[in-house]
C-alpha cells in the first residue's frame, strides 16, 4: 500500500512542477541564469556570457559541468535551446521531489502513513516549492541534497548502518560543496547523529562528507588555479572584503519576516510539530541564524528550511488530530479537523501564491513589480524563439538588461550581443544586428525593422539584410570594463 501511495503522490507533484516551469517561465534573479546555466552553455557549446564571478574564479564549476552534460544529452527534444531547456527544467524539478519524499517518508517514521501523506501533500501543492524547482540556484540544488543527506542518518533497514551514514555524508557534503554556507547546518547532524560513536558512526559519516568536498577541491584546482579556490574566494570578496554588500544589507531580521510574509500559519503548525521532531527545528534555527550574520541577504538563501517547516508543519496536523482522537472517539471529528486544517492550509498557499512577488530589484528595475510567476518571461521566449531562427546575425538590447535576459543559454546562437544601449545608441549600431529585443517603442530612424512578436513587456523586432561587424561592442569585453 505505501508504494502505490507515494507513487501517486510523487507523480502529482512532478507534473504539477514540470506543468508550471514549462508554462511559466521566469527570473527571479539573475544568478539563476548567469551562476548556473550560462557557464553550463559556455562548458557545453563554447560560448556565453562571463560574469565576474568566473573571471576571477569564485564559482565552482560542478554544478555548470553537470547542467553542461544535461545540455548535450536533451538537445534532442527540440530546436534551439527549447530542447535542452526542458532536459534542464525536468532534471531540476525530479531533484526537487527530495523535498516530497523527504516530507512523506520523514513525518511516515514519526506518525505513520496519515502523517506522511499530510506532509507530503502540504510539500507536492506549497507554492514556493512548486516556484523554485527548476530552478539552478546553488542553494535551491544544494537544499535537495541536504534533505536526503538529513534522511539517512536515521536507521533504516534499505542499507547496513555504515553503507547508510556513508551514503548520508556523500549527500550532505555534497550540499556543502555547493553551498558553504549550509556547513553549519551540516555539522550540526553529523555530531547530532553520530554523538560518541567514533568508529561505528563518525568514521562512514566523515568519509561520505570528505568526498565532495575534496572532489570540489581537485576541480577547483584542474580548472582554476588552485584547491577550494571557489570556496576561499567567495568567503574573502564577498564577506570579507564586503563586495556581496553592494546588492543589499538587510536588517539582520530579514529571514525571520520574510519566513512570517511567505509562510503565514504553516509556521505555527510548524511550532505545534516541533515536538515529535527537535532535529528539523534546529536545522530551521541553525540555517536562519548562520545566514542572518552574513550581511547581504536574500530569501533564497534560507530556501532550505521551507522543506523541513512543511515537514513540522504535518507534524502539528497530526499532532493536533491525535488530541482531537483523544476527546472525540468517533472517526468523523478527525477527518472534519484534518479536512479544515488542510484546507486551509492549501487556500494559503494559492492566495499566497497568486501574490507572489520578490524582495529584489533588478539592475534596469523593468518587470520589479511583476509576479514573480511571470517576471521577464518575455524575455525568455523571445530568446527561445530567437534560438530557431537562422537568420539571426545580431541582436541588440533596447531598455533591457543582459541581467534580464536569458542570456546564450536561452539564445543559443553564436551572434554578437550589444547592450546598454539608448535609442541614438540603437540607430548608430543598426548595421551590426537584425534583431532588436525592446521594452520600448523603436525610433522612426528604425522603421525598416519590423515587429516579429511580442511577448508581456517586450517585443522582438527584425530587419532585412545582413550583419556587419562592430568592434568594442563585445558583451564580455563590456562587463569586464564594468566590473559585472
Amino acid at each position: 500500500m505505501l508504494l502505490p501511495i507515494t507513487a501517486a503522490i510523487l507523480s502529482c507533484a512532478f507534473l504539477v512542477r514540470f506543468w508550471v516551469a514549462l508554462k511559466y517561465p521566469n527570473i527571479l534573479w539573475p544568478d539563476e541564469i548567469f551562476q548556473t546555466l550560462e557557464p553550463a552553455h559556455r562548458l557545453a557549446y563554447g560560448f556565453g556570457i562571463v560574469t565576474w564571478e568566473y573571471r576571477v574564479g569564485l564559482r565552482s564549476l560542478a554544478l555548470p559541468g553537470l547542467l553542461a552534460t544535461i545540455m548535450r544529452l536533451t538537445s534532442w527534444i527540440g530546436a534551439g535551446s527549447v530542447g535542452y531547456l526542458v532536459g534542464i527544467k525536468a532534471f531540476l524539478c525530479l531533484l526537487s521531489l527530495s523535498a516530497v519524499l523527504f516530507a512523506f517518508f520523514w513525518t511516515y517514521r514519526v506518525g505513520g502513513l496519515s502523517a506522511a501523506v499530510i506532509s507530503s501533500v502540504i510539500a507536492t501543492f506549497w507554492y514556493e516549492l512548486i516556484y523554485y524547482s527548476p530552478k539552478a540556484f546553488l542553494e535551491v540544488v544544494a537544499a535537495h541534497l541536504l534533505l536526503a543527506g538529513v534522511y539517512l542518518t536515521v536507521p533504516g533497514k534499505l542499507f547496513s548502518r555504515w553503507n547508510r551514514l556513508f551514503i548520508a555524508g556523500l549527500l550532505l557534503g555534497s550540499a556543502v560543496a555547493l553551498r558553504i554556507h549550509l556547513a553549519p547546518a551540516v555539522a550540526f547532524v553529523a555530531v547530532y547523529t553520530c554523538r560518541r560513536e567514533w568508529h561505528a558512526k563518525w568514521i562512514p559519516m566523515v568519509l561520505g562528507v570528505a568526498c565532495p568536498l575534496l572532489a570540489g577541491g581537485l576541480l577547483d584546482a584542474l580548472t582554476w588555479s588552485y584547491p577550494f579556490q571557489s570556496t576561499v574566494l567567495n568567503v574573502w570578496i564577498n564577506v570579507v572584503q564586503g563586495k556581496a554588500a553592494n546588492w543589499g544589507v538587510p536588517p539582520w531580521y530579514f529571514y525571520v519576516e520574510w519566513l512570517i510574509k511567505r509562510l503565514g500559519p504553516l509556521l505555527i503548525l510548524a511550532v505545534l510539530g516541533v515536538r515529535r521532531s527537535p532535529l528539523l527545528a534546529w536545522l530551521v534555527l541553525i540555517i536562519v541564524l548562520s545566514h542572518s550574520v552574513i550581511a547581504h541577504k536574500e530569501y533564497r538563501f534560507v530556501y532550505p528550511v521551507i522543506p523541513l517547516i512543511i515537514a513540522l508543519a504535518g507534524l502539528g496536523i497530526y499532532d493536533l488530530l491525535q488530541l482531537v482522537r483523544k476527546r472525540y472517539p468517533s472517526a468523523g471529528w478527525a477527518v472534519a479537523t484534518c479536512t479544515v486544517l488542510m484546507v486551509v492550509t492549501l487556500s494559503t498557499s494559492f492566495i499566497l501564491g497568486r501574490s507572489y512577488r520578490g524582495d529584489y530589484q533588478f539592475p534596469a528595475g523593468v518587470g520589479a513589480e511583476d509576479m514573480n510567476w511571470t517576471q521577464f518571461s518575455g524575455n525568455l521566449e523571445a530568446l527561445e524563439k530567437l534560438s530557431q531562427d537562422g537568420e539571426a546575425c545580431g541582436l541588440g538590447f533596447l531598455k533591457v538588461s543582459w541581467a534580464e535576459s536569458g542570456g546564450y543559454s536561452y539564445l543559443h546562437r553564436n551572434v554578437p550581443l550589444f547592450e546598454r544601449m539608448k535609442s541614438t545608441d540603437a540607430v548608430s549600431r543598426r548595421s551590426a544586428f537584425n534583431y532588436i529585443l525592446s521594452a520600448t517603442t523603436l525610433p522612426v530612424e528604425l522603421k525598416d525593422y519590423q515587429r516579429v512578436e511580442c511577448w508581456h513587456e517586450v517585443c522582438l523586432y527584425k530587419r532585412p539584410g545582413p550583419c556587419l561587424p562592430l568592434s568594442g561592442y563585445d558583451i564580455n569585453e563590456v562587463l569586464k570594463q564594468h566590473g559585472e
